[in-house]
C-alpha cells in the first residue's frame, strides 16, 4: 500500500531538525518486504538428512514499527515500547549524511527524531551512479518543474544489539522525482514535491528464533517515500 499524504507542520518542525538542503522534504515510507527463512528443523535418519521447506516472514512498515517500538523503548530513546496508533515512519531529508529514518506520531508530532541506530538509508552503489534527467532552474537551483535521478539505495534493519531478533539489507534501483513550483500569490515560497520508489528490491540477512538458533534469509520487497512542503525560496 502506497501512502500518498501531505506533511505541513510535521515537515516543517523536522526541516529544522533535519537542516535545509535539496530535497527538502520529509517523506512517508512504506517498506513491503518477504523474506524466505531457512527452517533449522532437520531430521537425520542415519540415510538421508531432510530440511524441511523455509518459513516465511512478512516485514512491512507496521512490523518494523512496532520492532523499533520495542528496540528502540529498551535502549531509552523512547518512553515506551509500543507507538500510538497512527504513528508513522518517515525519511528525512539529507544534511550531509544521508536521509535518516524517524517515526512521527498520528498528528505528525516526532516520537523519535532519528532511529539510524536500528534502521539506516544509503545512496549509491558500488560506482556510486546517479542518472539524471529533467530541469533545474539557473538562478534558484530548484526543479523547473521536475528532475529524476535513478540510483541504486540500500535498506538495512539490525536490533541485534538492542536485543531483537532480526537483521537484514534489501537493495535495488530507487526512482526519485522531485517537482518544484512557485505558490500562488507568493514570490518568496515555493512548493515541493518529491516522491521515492524502489521495486525489485533483494538482500539478505538473519533471524534468530525463539531457541536461539540464527538462520539465514533472502527477502525481496520495495519500498515508497511520498511527501511535499512548501519552504522558503532562495535565489542566487
Amino acid at each position: 500500500m502506497k501512502w500518498n499524504i501531505t506533511i505541513a507542520s510535521g515537515a516543517a518542525l523536522l526541516l529544522l531538525i533535519a537542516g535545509n538542503l535539496q530535497a527538502q522534504t520529509t517523506n512517508l515510507v512504506t517498506i513491503t518486504a518477504t523474506a524466505t527463512v531457512q527452517n533449522p528443523n532437520t531430521a537425520d535418519n542415519q540415510i538421508n538428512t531432510t530440511t524441511p521447506a523455509p518459513t516465511t516472514l512478512t516485514v512491512d512498515t507496521k512490523k518494523i514499527l512496532a520492532l523499533l517500538a520495542v528496540s528502540e523503548g529498551g535502549e531509552g530513546n523512547y518512553t515506551n515500547t509500543t507507538f500510538p496508533s497512527g504513528a508513522k515512519l518517515v525519511l528525512l531529508p539529507d544534511t550531509g549524511n544521508g536521509p535518516i529514518f524517524a517515526v512521527l506520531g498520528k498528528t505528525n508530532n516526532v516520537l523519535i527524531s532519528d532511529v539510524s541506530d536500528i534502521l539506516t538509508f544509503t545512496a549509491g552503489g558500488t560506482y556510486q551512479a546517479i542518472v539524471q534527467s529533467g530541469k533545474i532552474n539557473d538562478n534558484t537551483q530548484l526543479s523547473n518543474p521536475s528532475t529524476t535521478n535513478q540510483q541504486i539505495v540500500t535498506i538495512t534493519y539490525d536490533d541485534t544489539s538492542a536485543g531483537g531478533n532480526l537483521q537484514f539489507s534489501l537493495s535495488g534501483v530507487d526512482v526519485s522525482t522531485v517537482t518544484d513550483v512557485p505558490v500562488k500569490k507568493s514570490t518568496t515560497k515555493y512548493l515541493e514535491t518529491e516522491s521515492d520508489s524502489a521495486t525489485g528490491m533483494s538482500g539478505d540477512g538473519n533471524d534468530t528464533d525463539t531457541n536461539s538458533n540464527v538462520n539465514p534469509l533472502v527477502i525481496t520487497g520495495s519500498f515508497t517515500a511520498l511527501g511535499s512542503a512548501t519552504l522558503p525560496l532562495n535565489q542566487n
